[in-house]
């Protein structure tokens, strides 16, 4: 399933899932989806912003923290990899994970040495849709429990089941 959200709405379920794993309530979201704006720049800010909320975490900490999020784990490499960019841009650790959720977004035909990404890639396009279905329905008055996989596993299968029937 490629991307099917954008904008705001995007980076806002990015960032939530990148972080947190957790899709927040309507009016939570809606109220982040406002403060990130719609240029670019205000998304940018928005998310530098969202990531100072865990400059108590350590660089490796939140590596792994925000690898484990998107799927991305085991991969010790990328790991370190993510540690270091961390340090290096630790003022901006939230537009980090929102380019790092942007690019998993993009790596679902990926071939040669980044293939590895593409089945990661289509469970984080799915989950970051089912986030975005979730915290956009306004009876959604609290945040999803942190790891809540309900709809993110019935749209993994709604994309299994649509390849399958493709194929056959």
């Amino acid at each position: 399933m490629p991307a099917a959200i954008f904008g705001a709405q995007a980076a806002v379920s990015i960032l939530n899932r990148g972080f947190n794993d957790i899709s927040p309530s309507f009016l939570v979201y809606a109220n982040q989806v406002a403060q990130a704006g719609s240029t670019p720049e205000s998304i940018n800010a928005f998310a530098i912003t969202f990531g100072k909320s865990y400059a108590a975490l350590s660089d490796s900490a939140l590596a792994t923290r925000v690898l484990g999020n998107m799927g991305l784990l085991p991969n010790i490499d990328l790991q370190l990899g993510l540690t270091d960019y961390f340090a290096a841009n630790s003022n901006a650790r939230g537009l980090v994970v929102l380019q790092l959720g942007q690019i998993l977004t993009n790596l679902e035909s990926a071939t040669g040495a980044q293939a590895i990404y593409a089945p990661a890639a289509m469970a984080w396009n799915a989950e970051v849709t089912a986030s975005y279905t979730y915290s956009a329905t306004a009876s959604n008055t609290v945040d999803s429990a942190p790891g809540d996989q309900t709809q993110i596993v019935a749209a993994a299968a709604q994309v299994k089941a649509a390849a399958s029937l493709a194929a056959a």
